[in-house]
């Protein structure tokens, strides 16, 4: 058991995310502002202070007084100090690597909304909609879990010093497990689970895209500074638990689950249920919210998954000019390329344009409501917490139906055979 408790402690330490930062040319500036600050503050007479001030914090803080620091050992102001620090502050270190400074942001970004909304609908539409739709699902589980496991422990992100903060973006959530790490696991390894069966294409070869990706990205969360190694490695086998556990599931009541009349209802309850009865934390973090969009568009993807096998199975799936494309079984030729091009940059404007219309109605009833527009929208989450929860699950629930529904919207190029 002690031999379990140091191996924790030590891959928890931050020294550990400071030495690979370093190794790969992150080097914190000597003469920053908060190495001044901390070089001040171990000049005071009492030295009892000096021993609490010499404690290492969160990057970004500012100097607080005697007092404050007397009582930092305390977890609610901890706490509250933590969610008020300003992370990713460029002067406090240089970039010794350009190239592996732009190749780990762009290996983060493989976790982030900007990588969802381009790869599942790119499923949904131009290669396999039930894949698409069960890829999405394990995501969604993932990504409550995870989410919901960082407000209950509530383990901070590495300290700086002695790491750099290279990101400030998540920066206000906690950091145990890194819901990076479990996505990078997830979504791969779902993907090939679902089609390896399906369609005719080298395994073997998709494993390894799939382990570069994984430690792409999971080695990004720890060199921008936002993840101890433990939380990039509880993240990484909770992923694989929870895959292993939903994949069979899924797979065994998903096609049922979207021709049975009641199941948009039943998913509507579910994840509305799971924003309400979302884990309670002390102090405010932007996980709930972020866990509010997930849960609003995977209720939304199975209503429109529904609508699409209702409107489908009227029409014998014959009434719609349909162009059926053999995916991954041949080397598609120019112009079906084209369609499939196409198809997508027409899905995805229709989604923009959705998404301007539903913040334009958002504004409007916050001028209904004699809300301030310009008002900060961090403040305005802490405030009223309700509307921005509301807000969230009803913008992203229609987000995630007009994903599932395009197809009846563009039906050339779509592939019928895979709602099959």
């Amino acid at each position: 058991m002690d031999q379990i408790k140091k191996s924790i402690v030590y891959l928890k330490d931050p020294q550990l995310v400071a030495d690979f930062q370093n190794k790969l040319g992150i080097q914190p500036r000597r003469n920053s502002t908060r190495e001044q600050s901390k070089k001040l503050n171990l000049n005071t007479d009492d030295p009892e202070s000096n021993r609490k001030k010499s404690v290492p914090k969160n990057c970004g803080k500012s100097k607080r007084s005697e007092d404050e620091a007397n009582t930092s050992d305390d977890p609610p102001e901890s706490e509250n100090t933590y969610k008020r620090e300003h992370h990713g502050d460029s002067k406090n270190y240089t970039v010794k690597n350009k190239f592996l400074y732009y190749f780990f942001y762009v290996g983060t970004y493989l976790g982030d909304e900007i990588f969802y909304s381009i790869y599942f609908p790119f499923w949904f539409w131009n290669v396999d909609y039930n894949i698409g739709r069960r890829i999405i699902t394990v995501w969604a589980v993932n990504m409550y879990i995870g989410q919901s496991i960082k407000d209950v422990i509530k383990w901070p992100r590495p300290t700086c010093p002695p790491a750099v903060r290279v990101q400030s973006k998540w920066s206000l959530e906690y950091g145990m497990p890194s819901t990076h790490a479990m996505i990078a696991v997830a979504i791969p390894t779902a993907s090939i689970l679902f089609s390896c069966d399906k369609y005719n294409y080298p395994v073997s070869l998709a494993v390894l895209i799939a382990v570069w990706v994984c430690v792409w990205v999971c080695t990004s969360r720890i060199y921008l500074g936002m993840h101890t190694v433990l939380d990039v490695l509880a993240g990484v086998f909770l992923s694989i638990s929870l895959v292993a556990i939903t994949v069979p599931i899924i797979r065994n009541i998903d096609h049922a689950a979207v021709s049975w009349p009641g199941t948009p209802l039943v998913f509507f309850i579910i994840t509305l249920s799971l924003v309400i009865f979302y884990p309670n934390c002390e102090t405010w973090t932007p996980t709930r919210g972020d866990t509010t969009t997930v849960l609003g568009c995977i209720s939304g993807i199975y209503l429109g998954a529904y609508v699409v096998n209702e409107n489908l199975q009227r029409q014998n799936q014959l009434s719609v000019p349909i162009i059926t494309i053999d995916y991954l079984t041949e080397h598609p030729q120019l112009q079906r390329a084209g369609i499939l091009l196409v198809r997508f940059v027409l899905g995805i404007l229709i989604i923009i344009v959705l998404e301007v219309l539903l913040s334009l109605v958002s504004n409007a009833v916050d001028r209904c409501l004699g809300l301030d527009p310009k008002e900060d929208r961090i403040q305005r989450k802490q405030r009223l917490p309700a509307l921005d929860l509301t807000y969230k699950y009803i913008t992203y629930m229609i987000l995630g139906f007009a994903v599932a529904a395009i197809p009846l919207v563009i039906t050339v190029g779509f592939n019928v055979n895979s709602l099959l």
